[in-house]
């Protein structure tokens, strides 16, 4: 499970004290997510270069959203005709 924006937050400060190893052992002793200092190394570098300790987008087909209009839309033609293929409806 990844790190929430808190926590990476929280990994960024405690470099500022000492090295990404001490960093590391403190986050280690007061998280239940065990992380490594080449993790931390890695947070650092990508916050040095964005300036966010947000994620990245990824590669992929991005996910779509639906609307509650589309859905209702969906849900009536479905009603109309139970026996077509979605494949088909979608035509």
């Amino acid at each position: 499970m990844p790190l929430t924006k808190e926590e990476r937050v929280y990994m960024i400060l405690l470099t500022g004290s000492g090295t990404t190893h001490h960093a590391a052992l403190t986050f280690n002793a007061t998280h239940r997510k065990q992380i490594f200092h080449d993790t931390l190394s890695k947070a650092v570098i990508k916050f040095n270069r964005t300036g966010s300790v947000t994620y990245e987008s990824r590669y992929g087909r991005p996910k779509t959203g639906t609307d509650e209009g589309t859905t209702i839309q969906v849900l009536a033609t479905m009603a109309r005709s139970p026996k077509k293929r979605t494949r088909r409806l979608s035509a």
